[in-house]
């Protein structure tokens, strides 16, 4: 869905790792003036998926938002290396 935005983003960064728990996570970074700065998804494999993204009302000048995106950014890139699946 990433990418759906890409004629408002003059830049779509992708990063792929598995996390500390053994779970599959994919995030991507958008820049521009676009709803969303960052989508991600995650899994295990076999039975668990998790899909998310930070969205704002309608699209806006980012570089106001600036300092809160990269702060909620970090929070869900804590989250992402961190998730484990309840068995």
């Amino acid at each position: 869905m990433a990418n759906n935005h890409d004629v408002k983003a003059y830049s779509i960064e992708s990063e792929a790792f598995v996390n500390k728990s053994g779970n599959n996570v994919t995030y991507f970074q958008l820049e521009g003036d676009v709803p969303t700065t960052f989508q991600f998804f995650t899994h295990d494999s076999t039975s668990h998926f998790l899909r998310g993204a930070m969205y704002y009302p309608k699209a806006t000048k980012n570089d106001s938002l600036a300092p809160v995106s990269e702060y909620v950014i970090e929070d869900i890139k804590h989250l992402l290396n961190t998730l484990s699946w309840e068995k």
